[in-house]
């Protein structure tokens, strides 16, 4: 086997009946497309929350403020339900020796910023990237995590959307009568 995705595509619908090759290769296709496409949101996430943790950490007057904001914004994407505030551990550290009250000031923005996130940038910047509707994306982490902890949490979004483009590509529709 080969570790290159077409090759490894190939090999394992090779395997399939030939009727069902090319249902195999469109679900590939699309969970590789909508994996991409989770792994660009939340690096947008990052990038986002990053520049708004470095500006906050700027403004109180933290050392080091850049490489913590950006330390910051890529553990609180990257792990799921605890990454804000395992990433705001440091930037309080630091702070800590700087002027101990900055760290109230941090705890307070970081959970802040974690809500607007929650309920404003995340499930808008997921269903431009996924093309899903944030709703689905929202519940889909809610799901994830309570079935399988941080992981269910990780992998619910691109799941769903993937399930969701699989659904709408070979789903059928009725008309309603009225």
């Amino acid at each position: 086997f080969s570790a290159d995705g077409p090759r490894l595509r190939r090999t394992i619908a090779s395997w399939l009946p030939t009727n069902r090759q090319q249902v195999f290769a469109t679900v590939w296709d699309i969970t590789v497309q909508k994996t991409g496409a989770f792994v660009v949101s939340r690096l947008l996430l990052a990038l986002i929350s990053a520049f708004f943790m470095s500006l906050f950490l700027w403004f109180i007057d933290v050392p080091y403020w850049a490489a913590l904001g950006l330390f910051t914004g890529v553990v609180s994407q990257f792990i799921p339900t605890i990454g804000t505030y395992l990433g705001i551990i440091l930037p309080c550290l630091v702070a800590v020796f700087n002027d101990p009250k900055d760290v109230i000031w941090i705890i307070i923005f970081g959970t802040a910023y974690q809500q607007i996130e929650n309920y404003f940038l995340s499930p808008r910047i997921s269903a431009a990237t996924l093309d899903i509707h944030p709703a689905i994306a929202f519940g889909s982490v809610i799901i994830g995590a309570a079935l399988f902890g941080a992981m269910g949490a990780i992998i619910a979004i691109p799941l769903a959307a993937a399930i969701t483009a699989i659904v709408d590509t070979y789903g059928q529709r009725y008309e309603l009568i009225p």
